[in-house]
């Protein structure tokens, strides 16, 4: 791939983790996401890197009979600036370096 002086690179080596879903007594199901690892790197060609995701990220949702969405609670440890309210943390730094 070649790769000029307005370019970036976005890389992945991460965990998706999502074990089996719980029902629970109450006749309600969790189901659980977990995001581990460097889920993304974005560099230059001089490999200047922009923006690292490392960490982890769980996402616990809780669903009804119906599948109806009753709770949702994400963890975060780590540096994740692609979750949250910087969630353009990605964008932002991509569009600073090719323009």
């Amino acid at each position: 791939m070649r790769q000029t002086a307005r370019s970036c690179t976005w890389t992945n080596a991460s965990l998706d983790d999502q074990p089996f879903d719980v029902v629970n007594p109450d006749g309600t199901t969790t189901f659980t996401d977990t995001l581990a690892g460097m889920p993304v790197r974005v560099y230059t060609p001089q490999s200047s890197t922009l923006v690292k995701d490392v960490g982890f990220v769980s996402i616990v949702d809780i669903v009804d009979a119906q599948g109806n969405l009753l709770s949702e609670q994400v963890i975060v440890h780590g540096r994740n600036p692609s979750t949250g309210p910087n969630s353009n943390t990605f964008c932002d730094a991509i569009a600073s370096a090719i323009s």
